[in-house]
């Protein structure tokens, strides 16, 4: 037994269903394409102002 009676996992095997990076998460990708977005905007604004 590890730490407070969890039992370590030896193999992929046992495990009961896909992991948290397998699950789709539509809001989390909605969310990194505005911020990228955002991020390139503003990346392009600082250039023209210097150039």
């Amino acid at each position: 037994m590890g730490p407070a009676g969890v039992k370590p996992r030896t193999s992929s095997s046992h495990c009961p269903g896909p992991h948290s990076w397998a699950v789709a998460d539509p809001l989390g990708d909605l969310i990194a394409e505005r911020v990228h977005g955002e991020v390139r905007r503003l990346t392009a604004e600082d250039g023209s102002a210097e150039g």
